[in-house]
């Protein structure tokens, strides 16, 4: 099997079950719609699994990408305040700009370091595997037409889960719990 992001080699094969989500709006409010896909094989090599453990850790990529887009709103607000004052609409607007760009350096900074610290928790194998793993979730099929695309692995730990811990994991809806469950147990009875 080779690598689904760079054809390489796979170091880390993965069989997973899609779950299809489709988000719908109406007058009772949010709900949302989920339908069991197929299973699928894909595979990471240990070169991409390496650069997204890297940039995993580092402050870089979209995270930098995030904090300059919020700095840079930072500093639209101060110079909104600085050359109209506190007093009208305007600066209100500036006041927003601030605690807007305060908001999202927040967010991505409690983000990060957050999987940092789950990150450095983990064994050197176990944390090469769970940046496989990302690597795995950026490079799969994220959307299906109107419907959003989860994977669910098929691997002991997800076997042993108990139905409540599956379905809060990975963000199933009640009426299809039982369902991807049995399915991913037999499937991992049937290859292993």
């Amino acid at each position: 099997m080779n690598c689904s992001n760079c054809q390489k080699e796979a170091d880390f094969r993965y069989r997973v079950l899609e779950v299809q989500t489709l988000n719908v709006r109406s007058l009772k409010g949010y709900n949302r719609v989920q339908a069991i896909g197929k299973f699928q094989d894909y595979g990471i090599c240990m070169s991409c699994a390496e650069r997204k453990l890297r940039e995993t850790l580092e402050f870089s990529g979209e995270k930098r990408k995030h904090c300059i887009f919020s700095i840079i709103i930072i500093i639209l607000g101060l110079l909104i305040i600085l050359n109209k004052g506190s007093e009208d609409i305007v600066g209100f607007t500036g006041i927003f700009f601030i605690l807007g760009g305060v908001l999202i350096e927040y967010g991505t900074v409690s983000e990060w370091l957050k999987l940092r610290k789950e990150l450095n928790a983990l064994t050197p194998e176990k944390r090469i595997e769970r940046a496989a793993w990302m690597e795995l979730l950026d490079v799969a099929p994220k959307k299906s037409i109107d419907s959003d695309i989860s994977y669910i692995p098929v691997r002991e730990e997800t076997v042993k889960m108990k139905k409540g811990d599956f379905m809060v994991m990975y963000d199933l809806i009640p009426e299809i719990v039982e369902k991807a469950w049995s399915l991913v147990n037999a499937d991992y009875s049937k290859n292993n």
